[in-house]
């Protein structure tokens, strides 16, 4: 039984290296016969936040009567974006390519919002939300529009779609009573899923530099914040608790260094 085991054994342990064998040879042949690049470079832009925050409110009087009241409010800034990328190419034919780009960028967009009770009820919360700064992995799917534009230069169209990783700074500030000294504040530093679709273009510079100019827009996963306050002056308690819904759109400049691996 157990020769037959390590017989077993050695049989995948074989069939694994060839296989390794066949994948180096197979990557090796796409090198030398240029179909595959590295690249790296550089971005900055300008991000536009949205953020739709779903407000629920309850008030409770003692140990007594209860009120909730709900509200939805939505607003946006303008920051700026600065950051880095690094990919790698595969020419699928002479005018089409196919690159996996991993990114990481840092934004100074924020967001604020003071929110009065509604419904007549007492008490104020004031939101800010500010992304501070994302990761993530895209395809590029392009396509060289000198082959359609009879052009000499070689600028190339591109479609991207990822997924991203943004990291949301959330604070709440609230008060009891607008004219009370009761108050919470609360900072909760959030890592949320996204999904990125953009559009650009492939500008060639000069050598192996080349410049892109490129749209994006990413929508985030919603998440949740809850944030409560006692004022015993009333002896009531109000507990905020705010549902977040964020996105962003982001205009971005490039340049990057392009090369062949067959060059290493």
């Amino acid at each position: 039984m157990r020769f037959k085991y390590g017989l077993l054994l050695l049989g995948f342990l074989v069939y694994g290296s060839a296989m390794t064998a066949s994948a180096a040879g197979w990557f090796d042949s796409l090198k030398q016969a240029g179909k595959m690049s590295v690249y790296g470079g550089l971005q900055g832009g300008i991000d536009s936040l949205q953020v739709q925050r779903d407000v629920s409110i309850l008030t409770v009087v003692g140990s007594g009567s209860s009120v909730h009241t709900t509200a939805s409010y939505e607003d946006g800034a303008n920051g700026g974006v600065i950051g880095g990328f690094l990919g790698l190419q595969y020419r699928l034919r002479h005018n089409i390519s196919l690159a996996v780009e991993g990114d990481a960028n840092y934004d100074d967009a924020e967001t604020n919002l003071s929110v009065i009770n509604p419904n007549g009820a007492s008490g104020s919360v004031t939101l800010s939300e500010q992304v501070k700064h994302g990761y993530g992995i895209s395809f590029i799917p392009s396509i060289v529009l000198s082959q359609l534009m009879r052009t000499a230069a070689h600028v190339a169209a591109f479609a991207r779609i990822g997924y991203t990783r943004g990291n949301f700074d959330v604070t709440n500030s609230l008060k009891a009573a607008p004219t009370s000294d009761q108050g919470f504040t609360g900072d909760v530093s959030e890592g949320v899923n996204g999904l990125t679709l953009g559009l650009g273009v492939n500008i060639p510079l000069h050598h192996h530099f080349s410049a892109r100019f490129e749209y994006d827009y990413t929508a985030y996963a919603s998440f949740s914040k809850t944030t409560s306050v006692f004022d015993p002056k009333g002896s009531v308690t109000r507990t905020f608790d705010t549902h977040f819904h964020p996105r962003t759109n982001e205009v971005l400049l490039g340049v990057y260094y392009k090369i062949p691996l067959s060059t290493f």
